[in-house]
Order: structure tokens, then C-alpha cells, then sequence
């Protein structure tokens, strides 16, 4: 069972155990359960290692490696990006660090790695699927996460077709 599929208490109480026991009690705040968000997501979870918890709020930033090939957070305001972009930069596993701009009501993003392929035009659930599917490749998510995101696009059959597919493409 993931922490996300769990009532209240025990989400607090799954997030309370998983700190302890993966480390993630050293870091502050928003950067722990984004770190329990991505170890029950990532293919390589030992890439939380290298994780840093970066900018004003203590976002955090997981670096490429193995599968995962790009990053990006979320930035609270120009000079929160600007932070983040100087604490990122010249680390190991954060390649051309860049800042994005902002789209609708959200702080600018900061990137590293690949740039993420651009949304479809169409809303087909198809080729928003393969999209999410491609992106999901990109920032190293597993298989598993990958086709549980796009459930609600396509049938699972479809999904894992279309995965196998863009592995074999990558």
C-alpha cells in the first residue's frame, strides 16, 4: 500500500516510519513527504540519496542518474528560482540547470537534464497518455507508477502496450 492511499493518521504515521527508516528525517519540511512521494515513484529510489532540498519552502530536487535522464521543482517567485538555480548549479547529477518560466498563477520552474517533450495539441486520452508515458521515461519513474498516472487515460492493456513501446523507441 502506497502513503497516499491511506486515511489520515496513518498516511502521518507511513510518512513517520519512512523517514526514520530511509533517512528522509533530515530534512526539512515539504522535502519530506516530497521524498516519500518519489520513493514509492522512482525506478532507482536509491537515487533519494543525492536528493537536496532546495529554494525558500526546502522543495526537493532529485538529481538524474540511471533511467532518470531530467528533473524539475516548483519555485515560489523569481528570486525563489534564481535560489534554487545557484544551489543546483555545478552539483553532481543536476546538468544544465535552467530556469522556465511561469505558466498560470505558478512560480517559474527550475529544470535540469533533458527538456520534457511538448504537450500534445490534441486532448485525445490517447496521445495524452503516450505523453504522460514519455515523461514519466524521462524523470525515471517505474514502470509500475507509469501505468497507474495514465489508468484513467487508457486501459491498463493499452498502457503497458504503449510503455513497452516507448522503451523500445528511447
Amino acid at each position: 500500500m502506497k502513503a497516499h492511499e491511506l486515511p489520515g493518521l496513518a498516511t502521518y504515521e507511513y510518512v513517520w516510519f519512512a523517514e526514520r527508516l530511509h533517512g528522509a528525517h533530515e530534512l526539512p519540511g515539504l522535502a519530506t513527504y516530497e521524498y516519500v512521494w518519489f520513493a514509492e515513484r522512482l525506478h532507482d529510489p536509491r537515487l533519494l540519496k543525492r536528493a537536496v532540498a532546495v529554494g525558500r519552502v526546502g522543495t526537493l530536487a532529485v538529481p538524474c542518474g540511471g533511467r532518470r535522464r531530467a528533473g524539475w521543482c516548483w519555485s515560489y517567485g523569481a528570486a525563489d528560482g534564481r535560489r534554487i538555480l545557484g544551489e543546483l548549479a555545478g552539483r553532481r547529477g543536476f546538468p544544465d540547470v535552467r530556469l522556465v518560466r511561469a505558466s498560470r498563477g505558478y512560480g517559474p520552474r527550475v529544470e535540469w537534464g533533458e527538456g520534457a517533450p511538448p504537450l500534445p495539441r490534441s486532448k485525445l486520452s490517447e496521445e495524452l497518455a503516450d505523453h504522460a508515458i514519455r515523461e514519466g521515461l524521462l524523470y525515471g519513474y517505474s514502470d509500475r507508477a507509469i501505468v497507474d498516472f495514465v489508468a484513467g487515460l487508457i486501459s491498463q492493456k493499452e498502457a503497458l502496450a504503449m510503455l513497452r513501446a516507448a522503451k523500445g523507441a528511447s
